[in-house]
């Protein structure tokens, strides 16, 4: 039987040879390599060029999905809804159906791209699992 921290060294061990193995190679950027310390500002340029590519689409996409939430609203206001449970009825209905997805259908699965702090954007793309579906019904 092993024991658990000869299996703790043994993985920490694997961890170490892993990142030794990396960009980030220590004795590299101890010895100050210059193609080593280039190749890492490359590295994070192309990063932060990613990320800010990201943000403006994330920006924009929460833009149109404010706009639609506020639609939405508008249009359950419509109705003679009487309290929370019913709104929430109403909602849980439209999703199911497809009716507020892009491609009308939807498909209750974990989404693996999700944007942090607006989980119902989920719905609009038409799969989402239960915290999507609640952080949208929040949302509305």
């Amino acid at each position: 039987m092993v024991e658990k921290s000869s299996l703790l060294c043994y993985n920490m061990a694997l961890i170490r040879g892993e990142s030794m193995a990396s960009v980030y190679n220590e004795k590299r950027f101890l010895n100050e390599d210059p193609e080593a310390l280039d190749f890492i500002a490359e590295l994070r340029e192309e990063h932060l060029e990613e990320v800010r590519e990201d943000t403006e689409a994330y920006s924009k996409a929460i833009i149109e999905y404010e706009y639609f939430l506020d639609e939405l609203a508008d249009e359950l206001l419509k109705y003679d809804l009487n309290d929370s449970l019913e709104y929430s009825i109403a909602l849980s209905y439209l999703i199911d159906k497809g009716y507020l997805s892009n491609d009308h259908k939807f498909r209750h699965r974990e989404s693996l791209e999700e944007v942090h702090g607006r989980l119902g954007m989920n719905i609009v793309s038409g799969k989402g699992c239960c915290r999507n579906i609640v952080d949208f019904h929040k949302d509305v």
